[in-house]
């Protein structure tokens, strides 16, 4: 029965680009897979997303995290792992829809976030990131900026603000890229140096004071974060 089983037991997917990049998680190695990879998000823009391209970075960030969590010995292969983790794009296609129609009230929203954010400083010590205020109260990253009221800076100027370099675009897949992979402390110091998704910009040393790291820490982070932003250039 067990030489039976084993005989049928299926054989690990198998990857050489993954392989490489799991080896050397470089950027180089990345894109690698990320071209294995384009058609199916192709595809699945057209399947899921209905053709919308204003959903592509979403698709992107939704590739890099099931390019993480794969594994040959799972048992999709790869490309059907991507694919199942697009079909999300449906829901964020019907979200974005009902937000043309369905009018949000920002008071309330900018209420329940401020409780939500004192909360949530109380319990871990520290402001939540915008992934974390989304994540925890079950809304879009849309609508938190809303509450914000403000005007989303495309880069920190060399400053005691901040030093990060101004990023291309509010579709930059890169800079995206970087934000998701960042630890929550690091996705903080990414936000309040850079102003991404609406946060205000502050002082490296209000950053230290706020996260109670020392101000050589958030720059050591900046430094690493600029590293990963310069090589998409």
């Amino acid at each position: 029965m067990n030489e039976l089983q084993g005989h049928l037991k299926k054989k690990p997917h198998t990857s050489e680009a993954w392989d490489q990049w799991k080896a050397s998680p470089t950027d180089v190695n990345y894109a690698a897979v990320l071209k294995e990879v384009k058609p199916v998000i192709d595809s699945a823009m057209t399947s899921f997303a209905g053709g919308d391209q204003s959903l592509r970075t979403r698709a992107h960030i939704l590739t890099a995290q099931a390019i993480k969590s794969w594994s040959p010995k799972g048992g999709a292969a790869l490309k059907s792992h991507v694919y199942t983790s697009l079909q999300r794009l449906q829901r964020f296609r019907t979200e974005r829809s009902r937000a043309v129609h369905v009018p949000e009230n920002i008071d309330a929203d900018s209420r329940a976030v401020f409780r939500f954010t004192a909360e949530y400083k109380d319990r871990h010590g520290t402001d939540p990131n915008i992934d974390d205020i989304a994540d925890g109260m079950g809304i879009s990253q849309k609508r938190i900026m809303r509450t914000r009221n403000r005007e989303v800076l495309e880069g920190a100027r060399s400053s005691d603000k901040g030093d990060l370099p101004a990023t291309r675009s509010s579709g930059d897949v890169w800079r995206d890229y970087v934000y998701h992979d960042l630890d929550s402390r690091g996705k903080q110091i990414f936000e309040l140096t850079t102003g991404y998704n609406g946060s205000k910009v502050v002082s490296k040393r209000e950053i230290a004071r706020r996260l109670k790291i020392t101000p050589a820490a958030v720059s050591l982070r900046v430094n690493q974060i600029i590293k990963r932003l310069e090589a998409a250039v």
